[in-house]
């Protein structure tokens, strides 16, 4: 996937890289929520968090708010000088809004464990593991 590079190191023969990009088929629906039936919050909550969404609403639609990505990617080095080196993990998280902050962060480093996982689950399977 593409998406603007937060961090990127090598640990042996892999090289890994974790980034942010802009999701193009956001789903935005959950900014037009009412809030009114919701009985777990206040009035005046409700009316508070129909303002906090229109206002991001308002923003997406003039390009200045987005939904994005997160991910991570594990490549591995070969003998070879392959253009691009195979893909051996992944994770990845949609659903993060631009203004997150310090979260884009969080989640790339929490990603990193689930590309390592999904990496340890290709190799068992390349191993004859079902």
């Amino acid at each position: 996937m593409d998406g603007a590079t937060i961090k990127e190191w090598t640990k042996g023969k892999l090289h890994y890289r974790t980034f942010y990009g802009q999701d193009e088929y956001p789903d935005v629906s959950y900014l037009e929520q009412d809030y009114s039936t919701d009985k777990s919050i206040t009035k005046k909550e409700a009316a508070k968090y129909r303002a906090q969404d229109q206002k991001r609403l308002d923003a997406y639609n003039r390009g200045d708010w987005y939904m994005g990505f997160v991910g991570c990617e594990i490549r591995a080095a070969t003998p070879t000088n392959w253009a691009c080196p195979p893909l051996v993990g992944r994770a990845y998280l949609h659903g993060i809004e631009s203004d997150s902050g310090e979260y884009i962060n969080q989640v790339a480093e929490e990603l990193v464990t689930e590309a390592e996982q999904d990496m340890r689950n290709l190799q068992h399977t390349l191993n004859g593991g079902i």
